[in-house]
């Protein structure tokens, strides 16, 4: 089973994920992290960043069909939409179609925001200096494109599709797992 799972930054997909891993041994994981990995990046973010949509999209493309064909049962932890300093991009391409499912991994924007305010890390999510206001109407356009930018990817691509509301991480977690034990029996 080879499973796609976006969500907005700080909805909680890589602790979901994270946590049907413990359980699950057979599947693997990719991510950001080993994308940036595979690049020779080392997890370095802001060169992840530093590359152009085409170059990124070339890479993505050919680092998404080779995990693809190395792992049987994988979860692709990902975007489906990426935002940097305030500027939306598409993450996918055509090789999403090669994927079982689709995840989507949300939660309501007040969650979302202090989830996002209380991250130390640097997610260059909005432009320096912003106000926080205008930083909270690019969060919820992005929030709002995210959403139909995953229903327009299933449609696209006639693919089983899911959206779990991520306000208790083990109701969303026992969600996740029985989803996707639902489709080993009727897809795997």
């Amino acid at each position: 089973m080879k499973i796609f799972v976006g969500g907005v930054n700080g909805s909680g997909k890589t602790t979901i994920v994270n946590q049907f891993l413990v359980g699950n041994s057979q599947y693997q994981s990719e991510n950001s992290k080993s994308f940036s990995s595979w690049l020779g990046f080392g997890g370095d973010y802001e060169k992840l960043r530093a590359l152009t949509s085409e170059d990124r999209d070339k890479k993505l493309s050919q680092f998404a069909f080779e995990i693809l064909n190395k792992h049987n049962n994988l979860l692709f932890d990902f975007h489906y939409l990426n935002i940097v300093r305030g500027v939306i991009t598409k993450t996918t391409g055509p090789w999403l179609k090669n994927f079982d499912a689709l995840f989507l991994i949300s939660t309501n924007f007040d969650i979302l925001w202090q989830r996002i305010l209380a991250d130390e890390r640097d997610r260059a999510l909005f432009a320096e200096g912003i106000e926080t206001e205008e930083a909270k109407n690019i969060l919820k356009n992005y929030k709002d494109q995210y959403k139909t930018e995953f229903l327009n990817l299933a449609k696209e691509y006639n693919l089983p599709h899911f959206e779990i509301e991520n306000y208790d991480l083990k109701e969303s977690v026992d969600r996740f797992t029985s989803l996707i034990k639902n489709l080993e029996q009727n897809i795997g």
